[in-house]
């Protein structure tokens, strides 16, 4: 393929292996020896081109998050493992369970259903309602402190002394 030049033989193929590889259009451009804006007057031009990088973006993108989602809820996979005994080599084939990832889980859920598994909650009211709730816990974990010292017969910072060790 001729840097810059388009090629109907090379050029469609070349873009779809790019973007298996997640090229995005600027670097698929520099790649190609091209601007972005050529890259999209051919993408404009020759339907190969447009087909090129939907069907390589789509392809890559199904195969991610098929294993993503393979991790997310666990998998059976199988495995060679290689074994001397004796002085032979023995390979025998196994069945191995991955357990499921809840890192794996969690990116799945935030991107498939961003409105229910997002950090940071959107609604406003949710975030005052979380304000009043650590304003409450700090409120009862100061009493707790006033009520233990209450109970030590000293105030906050005050020590008392053991009659026996003075």
């Amino acid at each position: 393929m001729i840097i810059g030049k388009y090629d109907p033989e090379q050029t469609p193929e070349t873009i779809y292996k790019l973007c298996l590889l997640s090229a995005n259009n600027e670097e698929i451009s520099s790649i190609l020896g091209i601007s972005r804006e050529t890259l999209n007057q051919w993408k404009n031009k020759y339907a190969e081109v447009a087909d090129a990088l939907k069907r390589g973006r789509e392809f890559a993108d199904s195969n991610v998050a098929s294993k993503l989602y393979q991790r997310a809820c666990g998998y059976v996979g199988k495995e060679t493992r290689v074994f001397c005994f004796q002085g032979e080599v023995i390979t025998k084939d196994i069945e191995v369970h991955y357990p499921p990832d809840t890192g794996a889980a969690a990116i799945w859920l935030k991107n498939r259903h961003p409105d229910k598994w997002r950090d940071h909650p959107k609604n406003t009211e949710d975030g005052k309602n979380l304000k009043r709730l650590l304003d409450a816990l700090q409120k009862e974990a100061e009493f707790d402190d006033e009520e233990e010292n209450e109970n030590s017969g000293g105030e906050s910072g005050e020590q008392i002394s053991d009659p026996e060790t003075s």
